[in-house]
């Protein structure tokens, strides 16, 4: 079993970008964990075609819950098919919907997401995630490590 940690998000809208970014940074820290790295950004066959039978899925992505912005939730993959009504993430119809509700080939796996603070036209991340984007950045290795651990 191989595990894949995928950032998903639009890098011209804000604060979707988040998920990309945090990854991007911590590109070293993941590898060390023996984890592969999948930029997915807004890409679903891509990103679909990078994984395997078996696989452990890790998704990094931003989230619209209505709560603090840059705060960091963990979901089951497995479990999410009752909050895909519920805007959990901005990318309803894609990588997350596909793998919680059409589960396919024995790949389970994790949605980490970070409560966006503006989604909106931008190349910038909102001020409010840029101010604490290194506190974001180790909150979410934080969670991937926990994840590795427990299916390690």
């Amino acid at each position: 079993m191989d595990i894949k940690v995928v950032g998903i998000g639009n890098r011209i809208m804000k604060d979707d970008s988040i998920g990309i970014k945090v990854l991007e940074e911590l590109q070293e820290d993941l590898n060390n964990l023996k984890t592969q790295v999948i930029i997915g950004e807004t890409d679903i066959e891509y990103t679909l075609n990078c994984i395997n039978p078996g696989d452990y899925v890790i998704i990094v992505d931003s989230s619209f819950l209505g709560i603090n912005p840059g705060e960091v939730c963990t979901f089951d993959l497995g479990k999410l098919k009752e909050f895909n009504h519920k805007g959990y993430s901005m990318h309803q119809m894609s990588l997350v919907k596909i793998l919680s509700c059409f589960p396919t080939d024995n790949i389970k796996g994790s949605l980490i997401t970070v409560e966006a603070g503006e989604i909106d036209f931008g190349l910038e991340l909102s001020e409010e995630l840029s101010k604490d984007f290194q506190q974001i950045k180790m909150k979410v290795l934080d969670e991937i490590k926990l994840k590795v651990e427990e299916v390690s």
